[in-house]
C-alpha cells in the first residue's frame, strides 16, 4: 500500500510513516511544497513523504525490471491505480525477453501509456474563438498573448478580448504588451460588451478570450463564469493549470469546471514542475484532452502543442534512449 504522508516537519513525518506502515516501511520519496497560490493564499512550508509496506504481493510478484518502473512512475506522480493498471498490462502481454530488457520494456510502457490517453486537441482550420478560463496565478494572459504573437508572426490575425478587472493594473498592462506586439486587444466586462467586441472582430480568424481569475473552489464563482461567456457553440473552452499544482487540487479544480462546456486543458508553467505524472492522471482521470503546455515566460517561444509523445517523454525521458 504506497501512503502519501503529510506534515509540517520531517521527523514528524517520518513517525507518522512508522506508525501507519511499520517500522520496515520503504521510504519513497521526501519533497517540501506550499499549498498553491491558485487557490489565492500561500500556505506554510508542509512535508510530503511518500511510502509504502514492506513490498506487497503485487509488488513481490513483478520482475526488477518492472519493480523499477513501477516506483519510477510512483515518483513521477502517477495515481497509484493507473500504475498498477499499466504495469499488470506489461507483465501479462510483453514477451519474456522484453521484459528482461529495461530499454525496450520502458519503450514498451510509453506506448501503452500513450493508448490510454484521449488524443490530444486537434488545431482547427479556419475561424477560432477560445476562452481561456482557470484558477488565479496560472498564467492565462500570458498564454492568450504567445497564442495571438504566434498568429502574428505566421502572418494571420489574432485578437485578445479581455475581462479581467480582479488584478489592478492587468487590462492596462495587457493592452501595453498588444500594442508592442501588434495584437489588438479590447476590454470588455460582461457578456454583451463581449459579443459587441467580436462583431467588431467579425472576420479575424482566432478570438481569445482572457476571462478573471479568482478562487474558483468557492461556490458560485464557475456559474457567474458561464454567465460570461458568450453562447457560441463552436467556442472552445480552454481550462489553464499550473503543472506544479498537486494531483489531488487538479482534480477538485477541473471538476468544479465541469459545468462549463471544457473543450481542453493547458498546462502552464512546466519549467517551474519536476514531475509530470499528475498532467498524466488528470487527462487520463477525467477523459480532457490536451491543447498546449507552456514553458516559461517568454513571449511567444516558451509554448508549444500538447502531444501524447511529449507528455509520456516528459515522465520516462524517452527521448534520451531513442524513443520515437
Amino acid at each position: 500500500m504506497i501512503r502519501r504522508i503529510e506534515s509540517t516537519d520531517v521527523k514528524r513525518a517520518m513517525e507518522q510513516v512508522k506508525e501507519e506502515l511499520g517500522p520496515d516501511a520503504l521510504i519513497f520519496s521526501t519533497r517540501t511544497w506550499r499549498r498553491d497560490q491558485s487557490f489565492g493564499v500561500l500556505g506554510r512550508e508542509m512535508v510530503e513523504v511518500i511510502a509504502c509496506e514492506k513490498r506487497d504481493l503485487f509488488e513481490a510478484s513483478l520482475p526488477e525490471t518492472l519493480f523499477a518502473l513501477y516506483y519510477e512512475l510512483l515518483e513521477e506522480g502517477v495515481d497509484e491505480a493507473i500504475v498498477k493498471s499499466l504495469i499488470k498490462a506489461m507483465k501479462e502481454r510483453a514477451p519474456k525477453e522484453v521484459i528482461k530488457d529495461e530499454r525496450a520494456l520502458r519503450m514498451g510502457l510509453g506506448e501503452l501509456m500513450m493508448k490510454i490517453m484521449p488524443p490530444v486537441l486537434p488545431v482547427k482550420k479556419g475561424k477560432r474563438v477560445m476562452a481561456l478560463v482557470g484558477p488565479t496565478g496560472v498564467g492565462k494572459t500570458t498564454t492568450a498573448l504567445k497564442l495571438a504573437v504566434t498568429e502574428i508572426i505566421a502572418g494571420r490575425r489574432a485578437v485578445i478580448i479581455t475581462s479581467d478587472a480582479e488584478r489592478v493594473g492587468a487590462a492596462e498592462h495587457l493592452l501595453l504588451c498588444g500594442k508592442a506586439a501588434g495584437v489588438p486587444v479590447e476590454v470588455a466586462m460582461n457578456r454583451r460588451e463581449i459579443q459587441r467586441a467580436m462583431e467588431r472582430h467579425g472576420d479575424c480568424p482566432l478570438i481569445l478570450l482572457d476571462t478573471p481569475g479568482r478562487n474558483y473552489m468557492l461556490n458560485g464563482w464557475t456559474a457567474e463564469l458561464q454567465e460570461l461567456l458568450p453562447p457560441l457553440p463552436t467556442l472552445e473552452v480552454h481550462l489553464v493549470l499550473a503543472a506544479s499544482t498537486r494531483d489531488a487540487e487538479l482534480s477538485k479544480l477541473i471538476r468544479r469546471f465541469l459545468s462549463l462546456p471544457l473543450t481542453a486543458l493547458i498546462f502552464s508553467k512546466l519549467d517551474e514542475s519536476i514531475t509530470f505524472g499528475t498532467i498524466f492522471n488528470q487527462t487520463v482521470r477525467f477523459g480532457m484532452p490536451l491543447s498546449y503546455f507552456t514553458t516559461g515566460q517568454r513571449v511567444p517561444e516558451d509554448i508549444e502543442k500538447a502531444t501524447k509523445i511529449r507528455l509520456v517523454d516528459l515522465i520516462l525521458k524517452l527521448s534520451q534512449e531513442g524513443w520515437r
